[in-house]
């Protein structure tokens, strides 16, 4: 989004520049951390009263196929290998 606004906003360019390149630094390290793979893929709490017993659980292959779209192919094949291991040792699924 900060790149479609920059041709539109001229005077602050340097600004989104700058808020673009660390975000992608920031967005580098997150997916280098087992914490954030894993967070995209674990169980939530119910959402109402009627579903208390259940868990709604995000389903993992949707989340890799984000990152093989978007991440490197090395920060994909770290994802998949964290999550295959979460998943073997997960009392959630």
């Amino acid at each position: 989004m900060l790149r479609d606004l920059k041709p539109l906003l001229p005077n602050i360019a340097h600004a989104i520049d700058a808020s673009v390149d660390k975000l992608e630094e920031y967005m580098a390290k997150a997916r280098s951390t087992r914490m954030y793979v894993l967070a995209m893929c674990e169980c939530l709490p119910p959402f109402s009263s009627s579903c208390a017993e259940s868990h709604i659980v995000i389903n993992p292959q949707i989340k890799l196929q984000h990152a093989e779209a978007h991440w490197t192919s090395d920060e994909s094949s770290k994802a998949k290998t964290w999550v295959k291991e979460a998943v073997r040792h997960s009392h959630c699924i």
